[in-house]
């Protein structure tokens, strides 16, 4: 499994709306949005797909996508359950659309584990 690292680095012009879409999708307070802002560290560090909250890979295309639209700088970069977010670091970074086909590969992955009856990860 992968982890998602979101940075945001710059609010735009938008900066209230972009605030209030982080803490719509994340559920994260204004303290930690500001704090994490201001220190430069990670806004999030969570597994993309985790079957504790199977709805949170949609959430993250959501917030990337209002994001987008709103003009934030943002950067998230996909990491290794292992591996430990430090810069500088070479990471796979996460965009609209390369989270769109993370998502569909793994619906298909889901789905051929239940034709076969094999889950790997336990997922009904």
């Amino acid at each position: 499994m992968s982890k998602v690292t979101l940075f945001i680095r710059d609010f735009g012009p938008k900066k209230i709306e972009a605030i209030g879409a982080i803490r719509e999708k994340l559920g994260i307070g204004l303290s930690l949005i500001n704090q994490s802002f201001a220190n430069g560290t990670p806004l999030l560090e969570r597994a993309i797909f985790d079957r504790n909250n199977p709805d949170f890979p949609n959430q993250l295309l959501d917030l990337i996508r209002r994001l987008d639209a709103l003009q934030v700088g943002y950067v998230a970069f996909e990491i290794l359950d292992n591996q430990t977010f430090s810069l500088p670091g070479k990471y796979y970074e996460i965009t609209f659309d390369r989270l769109t086909q993370m998502i569909e590969a793994r619906e298909k992955s889901v789905e051929q584990q239940r034709n076969i009856g094999e889950l790997q990860d336990g997922m009904p």
